[in-house]
């Protein structure tokens, strides 16, 4: 009878022990959500991308609800039962689906946007860096490789290769016109998709960064020797319209709020804001990040919240902190490795 019991209670704690391993409080929604099912889990959130380190094929993208604190780690690993992959590059979202590049596996993974769930799998896509969607065709940009890849939006055929100057990053598309940074000569290039040839080269001397749309223009911060210039771009001409010498300042994140008319960045550890409309840059900082290495910074543009992350070391599980619209804290989550991008659906 004894060893019955003592059997008894082994069972009860083991039991228990694993209930108690099951309440993990990053654990938010699930999804067995089939693409049929008019439900969504993952699109009334914040997602945050996770660039994972190198080689060790740990990117990852995490969820986060800020109206009621939900955080889930891995989501696209626990929907779909694989890893995403190694150095998750870029995200890119358009009105159907929700574009994972995942640049060391040579990878893009097509993504249900509210379940997360896997609708197509892209590979052998060299080094992909950035996608833009036009029609029925997927545009990828690529590391160390003088072409912008041309694939089926559908079907991940490789469709065409088209020459550029160097190795490409960032892209924005404007009506019928794809603008392609170019890392190596310094331009930006223009595409005109009607007729599938390159119709501008803008050059920006000292490289190329943060290429946005705001009402009917491009922004790019140009890098000199030392400091940035925020350049104004017409997206139709491929003209220089206007710039700013931010002097020694090295610039980053470039956000636009359309309430405000303004622009936010990050520089040397402060959030500044410059005013389109007059084209000036305010005085004064913000806020200070202090010491936070920080690999993102954006604005949600439903609540008018901000949101940074920080890396940390590269090597240790990162940080998403969010401010309200004015800068003051109002929480702190525990990201994957790596996190850089931030994402409202």
């Amino acid at each position: 009878m004894e060893s019955k019991q003592r059997i008894l209670l082994v069972f009860l704690c083991c039991a228990l022990g694993w209930l108690s391993a099951c309440q993990n409080e990053e654990v938010g929604p699930q999804s067995n959500i089939g693409e049929s099912d008019d439900i969504f889990a993952y699109d009334d959130g914040v997602l945050i991308g996770n660039e994972g380190t190198f080689t060790f094929g740990n990117a990852s993208v995490d969820y986060y609800q800020p109206e009621n604190g939900v955080h889930a780690s891995g989501v696209f690993d626990q929907v779909n039962g694989l890893p995403l992959g190694d150095v998750l590059q870029s995200m890119y979202l358009d009105d159907r689906d929700l574009y994972l590049v995942v640049n060391n596996s040579a990878r893009i993974a097509v993504v249900n946007p509210s379940t997360m769930r896997l609708r197509r799998d892209f590979g052998a896509l060299g080094s992909p860096r950035y996608v833009r969607r036009y029609g029925e065709r997927l545009f990828v940009s690529q590391l160390f490789d003088g072409k912008l890849w041309v694939l089926d939006a559908n079907t991940g055929e490789v469709l065409n290769k088209w020459d550029t100057p160097g190795w490409t990053e960032r892209m924005e598309l404007v009506d019928s016109m794809l603008w392609v940074e170019d890392q190596v000569g310094g331009t930006l290039l223009g595409f005109n998709l009607e007729r599938d040839t390159l119709q501008f080269q803008t050059d920006l001397p000292g490289g190329i960064s943060d290429l946005i749309e705001a009402e009917g223009r491009l922004y790019a911060f140009a890098h000199a020797a030392v400091g940035s210039d925020l350049v104004e771009i017409n997206p139709i001409s491929g003209e220089i319209m206007r710039s700013s010498d931010f002097g020694a300042m090295d610039a980053s994140f470039l956000n636009y709020n359309t309430d405000e008319d303004a622009f936010y960045f990050w520089a040397g550890g402060e959030i500044r804001k410059f005013r389109r409309a007059d084209w000036v840059l305010q005085p004064a900082s913000l806020y200070e990040t202090g010491n936070a290495n920080v690999g993102g910074f954006a604005l949600d543009p439903g609540t008018g919240d901000w949101y940074y992350t920080d890396v940390l070391d590269f090597a240790t599980r990162g940080w998403l902190y969010r401010l309200d619209p004015f800068f003051a804290p109002l929480d702190t989550i525990r990201t994957g490795f790596i996190p850089r991008i931030i994402l409202r659906p």
